[in-house]
C-alpha cells in the first residue's frame, strides 16, 4: 500500500511540472472549447521561442553610410497617424492573408511612441482568431490592443522603464530617424517619413503579431514575446526601437486582477499575468542600452542584465519563471545561448 501510495505521489508531481511547463489550459474557442496550451512566454533567442529570424534588406549599405541627400529634421508624427512599415511587409509577404504592412500611432508619452500593427489575425482557420469573442461588448478577440492599453503602456515606459533602465545602464545612443537605409537606398518617401523625430531619446515600441512558429501553429505552448534588433536600430530605422507581441494584453498588463474591459465576464478578461508585458519592455529596453555599451557582452551577461531591469522596474516575479526552467531542465546550459543574428 505504501508502494502504490509513493507512486501515486510520483505521479501526480510529474504530472504537475508538465502541466507547470507547458501550460495547457481550456481555450474558450467561439461557441466551444479547445485544448490548447496557454502559451508561455520566451526570450526570442531561445530554441523554444521558435523566432523566425528577422528579414533585411539585400545589397543594403553598410552602416554609417551616408545617403545622397538627407530629409531635414522633424517631429513624430500625431497619434492617429497610419503609416507603410518595411518590416511588416517583410514579415508579410507570400503569406496566405497578402502583404499587411500597416500601422497606426497609437500613443505618444514623453521618450516612447507606441505603433500598433493593423492587421493581428492569425492565419485564415486558425482558431485563435475565434479567441473571447464577446458578441455584446465592446472589444472583438484575445488579439485587441486598445488605445487605453498602449496610453498606458506608453505612460510606464516614459514614467518608470525608461528612467530606472536609464539609471542603472546608461542611455542608449541618441538616434533621430535620419539617414535611414530606406532613404540610402532611395525608396519612396512612405517608406521613411514617419520615423524621423525631434525627440532622438525617443523609442518606438512596435507592436505586432510575431512570426514564430506559436503563429503557424496553434498547438505549440510557446510564443516570441518580444525582441530587440540592433540592425534595424543602428543601420535600418536609426531609431532606438523595440518589439512586443500583441496577444492577450488584457491578460498580461498592468496588475493581478486588472479590468481592462467591463462590459466582458470578468473571469475572461481580467490580468492574470500580472505587468507581463511591461517587464517585456523593460528586459528589450535593456537590450538597446547594452548594445550601444556593451556590444561585445557574452549573451548569458546581457539576458541577465535584462532579467535584473525587469526586477529593478518593479516586476519581480516573471524573472522566477526563467529559474524555473532552469530547474527543470539543468543540463541547459546557463552560458552557451543559440547563436542568432541581431
Amino acid at each position: 500500500m505504501k508502494q502504490t501510495s509513493s507512486k501515486i505521489s510520483v505521479i501526480l508531481i510529474s504530472t504537475l511540472l508538465v502541466l507547470n511547463i507547458f501550460g495547457l489550459a481550456l481555450i474558450q474557442v467561439g461557441k466551444g472549447t479547445e485544448e490548447l496550451p496557454d502559451y508561455e512566454p520566451m526570450d526570442w533567442q531561445t530554441s523554444q521561442s521558435g523566432f523566425q529570424g528577422i528579414p533585411t534588406i539585400e545589397g543594403a549599405p553598410a552602416e554609417g553610410a551616408s545617403a545622397s541627400s538627407v530629409e531635414s529634421f522633424a517631429t513624430t508624427p500625431p497619434v492617429g497617424t497610419k503609416v507603410y512599415d518595411w518590416y511588416l511587409e517583410a514579415i508579410s509577404a507570400g503569406t496566405p492573408t497578402g502583404t499587411q504592412p500597416w500601422m497606426t500611432l497609437k500613443a505618444i508619452s514623453g521618450n516612447v511612441e507606441v505603433w500598433l500593427q493593423d492587421y493581428l489575425w492569425f492565419l485564415p482557420g486558425d482558431p485563435r482568431n475565434n479567441y473571447d469573442v464577446v458578441p455584446a461588448g465592446g472589444w472583438q478577440h484575445g488579439l485587441n490592443v486598445t488605445d487605453a492599453m498602449c496610453q498606458y503602456i506608453a505612460d510606464e515606459f516614459n514614467n518608470v522603464i525608461y528612467p530606472t533602465d536609464t539609471k542603472y545602464f546608461g542611455a542608449p545612443m541618441d538616434r533621430d530617424g535620419t539617414n535611414t537605409i530606406f532613404q540610402q537606398l532611395g525608396w519612396p518617401s512612405y517608406y521613411w517619413d514617419w520615423i524621423a523625430t525631434d525627440n532622438p531619446q525617443r523609442v518606438i515600441i512596435k507592436v505586432l503579431n510575431i512570426r514564430d512558429t506559436g503563429y503557424y501553429n496553434p498547438a505549440y505552448p510557446y510564443y516570441t514575446v518580444g525582441f530587440y534588433s540592433s540592425t534595424y536600430t543602428r543601420t535600418y530605422y536609426k531609431r532606438n526601437m523595440i518589439h512586443i507581441d500583441c496577444w492577450r494584453w488584457w491578460q498580461r498588463l498592468g496588475p493581478q486582477g486588472k479590468q481592462w474591459f467591463s462590459d466582458a465576464p470578468s473571469l475572461r478578461v481580467t490580468a492574470a499575468r500580472a505587468f507581463l508585458m511591461e517587464s517585456t519592455v523593460a528586459h528589450e529596453f535593456q537590450h538597446n542600452i547594452h548594445r550601444d555599451w556593451n556590444p561585445n557582452d557574452p549573451s548569458f551577461m546581457n539576458e541577465g542584465c535584462s532579467d535584473y531591469a525587469q526586477m529593478l522596474c518593479g516586476y519581480p516575479n516573471t524573472v522566477w519563471g526563467h529559474v524555473n526552467y532552469y530547474l527543470y531542465t539543468p543540463d541547459n546550459s546557463l552560458t552557451e545561448w543559440e547563436i542568432k543574428a541581431t
